[in-house]
């Protein structure tokens, strides 16, 4: 079902684009700080890194206040992970990402940006290459979360934004089970989420 919807979307915006003038595209560089949250955890620990992104755009003119883009991109997401009294390690995920999202620019010069984001993950690389329980953690191939945010039209062609995204599943394919010093079983979930510091180019 996501695959159709992944290819629906990018058939979409690529028709969108052949067949109006009412579109624009370009380019976005940004800096994400990232994390997983953990739900559940028992003696685990998460805090920021900082990542990178980038992304193309093609955004289609809706109205005078609202416009649809499609942004697909490379995203470096993660976290600095402390397990079961382990080592701080540091863990990198890399996606391709595929949002599409809806602008709503209620001033000239200000938009506020909603979407779904689908992303699919390249690899995942572990702080010394040290094969423990947190590959266990992210070892879905997948994600899919919620993108909010503002930009701001700095100058005629260019566009600096910043937005929140989260994750809707876990990052880990089942429940992670364990049980306490009591013997009281608990699962746990690991949600991306993060904050995107971003610097937009429009050719047109």
């Amino acid at each position: 079902m996501m695959k159709r919807i992944l290819i629906f979307a990018i058939f979409t915006a690529i028709a969108l684009t052949v067949h109006s003038q009412n579109f624009k595209y370009g380019i976005s560089i940004g800096s994400n700080y990232s994390n997983l949250i953990i739900k559940n955890p028992l003696e685990s620990e998460s805090s920021y890194k900082l990542g990178y992104q980038f992304n193309l755009i093609t955004c289609y003119k809706l109205n005078d206040k609202l416009d649809l883009r499609f942004e697909p991109g490379f995203v470096n997401r993660g976290a600095v992970l402390r397990i079961l009294g382990q080592a701080e390690q540091k863990v990198e995920l890399n996606y391709f990402s595929f949002p599409l999202l809806l602008n709503y620019s209620p001033l000239k010069k200000f938009t506020v940006t909603f979407g779904p984001e689908y992303s699919y993950k390249l690899n995942s690389n572990f702080e010394n290459n040290n094969q423990n329980i947190l590959k266990y953690l992210v070892d879905r191939k997948y994600d899919l979360g919620l993108v909010a945010g503002v930009s701001t039209q700095a100058f005629n062609k260019f566009e600096i934004g910043l937005r929140f995204n989260r994750g809707l599943i876990s990052t880990s394919k089942g429940l992670i089970k364990y049980r306490d010093l009591n013997g009281d079983e608990h699962e746990s979930k690991f949600i991306n989420q993060g904050l995107v510091l971003s610097l937009a180019y429009f050719v047109n």
